[in-house]
């Protein structure tokens, strides 16, 4: 199962989770799809998020390819709806 989601401030409206779903059952593939809307410090949210996130791929041959500070240097493009 895939772990998905959107990141925002105030987007708790957002029909992704719904659309995402649909296209993930059209093709078969499992997928839990969240809305992750951020109430304060978005940027704190996002670096725990890469914290975990890195923490689950210690370990493995495939290593994510960011760092703490590029985060905190805001050097990672974050897109949203």
């Amino acid at each position: 199962m895939y772990k998905l989601g959107v990141l925002g401030k105030g987007i708790s409206y957002s029909l992704s989770p719904l659309i995402q779903k649909e296209f993930a059952r059209q093709f078969d593939i499992k997928i839990d799809y969240q809305i992750y809307d951020i109430k304060e410090d978005p940027l704190s949210f996002v670096k725990d998020f890469f914290i975990e996130l890195t923490k689950i791929f210690h370990g493995k041959r495939e290593v994510p390819i960011w760092n703490i500070d590029d985060i905190e240097n805001k050097n990672i493009l974050i897109v949203g709806e």
